[in-house]
Parts: C-alpha cells; structure tokens; sequence
C-alpha cells in the first residue's frame, strides 16, 4: 500500500536529474497525476477482484501490486509527454559559477573578481542558441548511475519477487530475516 504513495516520485525525480529538456511542469503534475492514478488502480482492483473496497480488500496482495506498479510507471508516461510538449532547457553548467565563501575574511570584492564570468542567463534556462557542454566523464557517469539505479530497480522489485510470487512460496522465519538483511544491505550499498 505504501508503494502507491511513494513511488510516483521515482522517475520524475530521475528524469530531472539525467535530463535537462525535464520541465518543473512535468515533475510535479506526473508525481500527483501518478499518485492519483496508483490509487485509482489499487481501489479498482480491490472492487473488480473482491466485489467492495474494505480494508481487507485493498490489503490484498493483487490490488496493491497493481496499485504499486501503477504509481511507479505512469508518472514516466506523464513526464515525458509533458516535457515534450513544455520543455526546459535547464543549464547544469549555471552550478559551477557558484562560488563557496569557505574564510569569513573573504571580502566580497574578492569573491566577484574570482568568480568566472559567463553570460547571465534567466533563471537557468538556455536561449536556443547556447549548447551545453558535457565532459566524457561526466557523460560516463550518468550512465553508470542510470544503469545502477534501473538494474536495482528491476532486480528487487521484478527478478527477486517474480519468482517467488509465481511459486506461491510461503516465508519462514529465517528466510524473511535474511530477505531484510540483504535488501538492506542493498539499499545501504
């Protein structure tokens, strides 16, 4: 159940990470869109497999798997279609002219005249023709993050489950201790 109102978060947060045509539009209305569309799914589940919505209904394991799967995957759809129609063109760059006072004797003058010089631009968004820069190793770590952060995804919440699910496997005491173990372990790692 807490799935539903956790995860519409995970992919829009993603996107505006990896992706600088990701608009704020898009990252707030696909996280409630997908909020209110998990709910719509875990709820419509519940009537249409047990015939009411009650606790014990929506507590099922289908309708909150459903519910769960519905929250995490719609908000996707959402983002991106919102982005392609309202998209930014958000500047990474705009970090580095940030300068950090680390000595408290450090004068102001002193700060503007070490500061690099780049053309101002309004609220971080690139005019059409300005380009965005990325180094290799920059490029080479957005892959290594996104392909981290999809594998641990698909590995615990599909590969690891699936299995089981379909087997009808029933926890024992130990097993469940040592599922805990390691998916914290994972979550830590």
């Amino acid at each position: 159940m807490i799935g539903v109102v956790t995860c519409p978060g995970i992919f829009p947060l993603i996107l505006t990470i990896l992706w600088n045509k990701q608009s704020a539009l898009a990252a707030v209305v696909s996280a409630i869109g997908g909020l209110g569309t998990g709910l719509g799914v875990w709820l419509g589940t519940a009537q249409a497999l047990f015939g009411e919505v009650t606790v014990d209904s929506t507590g099922q394991t289908l309708p909150c798997m459903y519910g769960t799967v519905a929250s995490a995957l719609i908000p996707l759809l959402y983002t991106v279609i919102l982005s392609l129609i309202w998209p930014d063109n958000y500047d990474w760059a705009r970090f580095t002219d940030e300068k950090l006072l680390l000595d408290s004797d450090t004068s102001a003058e002193e700060s503007e005249r070490e500061a690099p010089i780049r053309p101002s631009n309004k609220g971080g968004v690139l005019s059409e023709a300005s380009e965005v820069v990325y180094d290799q190793t920059d490029l080479r770590w957005q892959r290594y993050a996104l392909f981290w952060s999809l594998f641990s995804f698909f590995g615990i919440w599909v590969l690891w489950p699936l299995p089981m699910y379909g087997a009808k496997y029933i926890f024992s005491k130990v097993f469940f201790r040592s599922w805990v173990a390691v998916s914290l372990i994972c979550l830590r790692g």
